[in-house]
């Protein structure tokens, strides 16, 4: 697995926060709001955000949040140093968190990309997730997003409809 290249899933702590807000704000000066947005993810979904660890040092993390009511979450960051993208960090990040949330009894996860980002589609589409709605404008003018679904393996074997 991802151990046997130095590359270790792990929970974030708040000892990740300066790394974590660097991969955020992507090589520009951490704003305010980046790191405020870091802070309280960290407070709000602890069980599900997660870091990749590189050497010892923070090469990725992943962001979900359930949805108030129970059964659905989003995924609403994934980010991985340039240096390491394509070495499957992102789907190690990807397959962590579903488990994660499986284990919390979620059987939906949801997320968004732009629909230009080819290479967050492929990664998506190749973990079982689909195109259910495009919405433009989604963070304003220009910023058009595709949503993106994938329902868990803990649905699927499930004798509960979800929608009890």
């Amino acid at each position: 697995m991802m151990e046997d290249v130095g590359v270790s899933i792990r929970q974030y702590t708040d000892d990740d926060f300066a790394a974590v807000c660097a991969l955020n704000g992507e090589g520009q000066t951490v704003s305010y709001d980046g790191a405020v947005f870091v802070r309280q993810a960290g407070a709000l979904y602890g069980s599900t955000f997660l870091c990749a660890v590189c050497d010892g040092v923070v090469c990725g993390y992943s962001i979900g949040a359930p949805v108030t009511g129970g059964g659905v979450a989003w995924v609403i960051r994934l980010g991985v140093l340039p240096s390491r993208r394509g070495l499957g960090i992102g789907r190690a990040l990807m397959k962590a968190l579903e488990e994660r949330f499986e284990a919390l009894g979620i059987w939906e996860l949801s997320l968004s990309v732009h629909p230009e980002n080819k290479h967050a589609r492929s990664l998506y589409e190749s973990l079982g997730y689909m195109v259910t709605e495009t919405v433009c404008g989604y963070f304003g003018e220009g910023e058009d997003r595709l949503i993106m679904k994938k329902v868990l393996n803990s649905a699927k074997s499930s004798s509960l409809s979800p929608c009890r």
